[in-house]
């Protein structure tokens, strides 16, 4: 009862809000796109097995957004997200409901954007940090067409991104990075720096305070629909270094096509407090991974796409015996 309640005030809310904005702008919009609605659903069912331990989730994802256009420099955004992971062992069920983007947008000058308010972050190929929801302020600078600058200092608390370990209280802390992007004519190459801090009550169960992520990544088309990208990351708080490498085959763009990916992933324990921020949630967790995966997505509308994937690989253990740890997941996702 409570969740129902809980997504009919959230329902209600972003109705009101786009009923007002329809209101206000209604005339406008018409002549000048003052106003763009946006949105995705994805639905996915994932088995996890560890060593004899099989787990099967289901998790299924709404997302609605509207762009405001309030002038030549200014843009507002209002994105809600609605979450549901169905997991077979570990728990029940689970419902998160939020404004993982709520930020106003301005054009401080022709080369310097500046975003303030709950917005998505994403660095490289997303083995460090590609979540959403964290309150904070961006400023992303053009250097030239080539070069970019980003900046970004903010302190997280949705409910993508928890700060302390599982079963604990949550406490909203700091995130702060810098980050460079130089692009050519086939693909790019970037660096960053990234500081977090994290809290918990047992220190000596996990092992958090300020961890400082050192990185790198690329991506580089070396044949057409053929792309090769990595990313390398070092945390200096715990020592730990992991990367990640794709190549991509085929390009899903057009009904009937097919994009086929090949992935290694080497995230040793203790690279990140939890999985909470990773692109690579599904594989990378609190025991670490090493392993191989690969995935097949086919384009069946203009909207929609399927994909068929599986990870084999073990657990990457500071200490004790690793385990094998498999994954296999079918999602279909669509855009609108």
């Amino acid at each position: 009862m409570k969740k129902k309640k809980v997504l009919a005030a959230a329902v209600a809310i972003m109705a009101a809000a786009s009923m007002s904005a329809t209101d206000v702008y209604a005339a406008k919009a018409e002549k000048n796109d003052k106003i763009t609605f946006s949105g995705s659903t994805k639905t996915e069912y994932v088995t996890e097995k560890e060593g004899s331990d099989t787990e099967t989730k289901w998790k299924t994802e709404v997302k609605l957004n509207t762009l405001v256009k309030a002038d030549d420099r200014t843009n507002v955004m209002i994105g809600i997200n609605y979450e549901n992971k169905d997991y077979e062992h570990d728990r029940t069920e689970g419902t998160e409901i939020e404004f993982e983007n709520l930020w106003v947008e301005t054009k401080l000058t022709d080369k310097l954007m500046g975003r303030l308010g709950s917005q998505s972050l994403d660095i490289g190929k997303g083995l460090t940090i590609d979540c959403d929801g964290v309150m904070g302020a961006k400023f992303s600078w053009d250097l030239d067409k080539n070069n970019a600058f980003q900046l970004f200092a903010g302190r997280d608390g949705g409910s993508d991104v928890e700060t302390v370990a599982p079963d604990e209280d949550p406490t909203s802390e700091k995130l702060n990075y810098v980050n460079y992007t130089h692009s050519f004519d086939k693909g790019n190459v970037g660096t960053y720096y990234m500081r977090q801090n994290w809290n918990t009550v047992d220190k000596t169960k996990y092992k958090v305070g300020q961890q400082k992520y050192w990185g790198l990544y690329s991506e580089y088309e070396v044949a057409p629909n053929v792309t090769l990208g990595a990313e390398y990351v070092r945390n200096s708080f715990t020592s730990k270094h992991g990367y990640v490498a794709e190549l991509e085959v085929g390009s899903a763009k057009k009904i009937g096509d097919w994009k086929h990916t090949l992935t290694y992933i080497s995230a040793p324990q203790y690279l990140y407090p939890n999985e909470d921020y990773t692109n690579y949630d599904d594989q990378v967790n609190k025991k670490g991974y090493k392993g191989i995966g690969v995935a097949s997505m086919v384009r069946l509308t203009k909207a929609s796409t399927v994909t068929l994937e599986h990870f084999w690989g073990d657990t990457d253990l500071e200490a004790g015996k690793d385990t094998g740890l498999s994954f296999t997941e079918v999602k279909l996702a669509v855009k609108f």
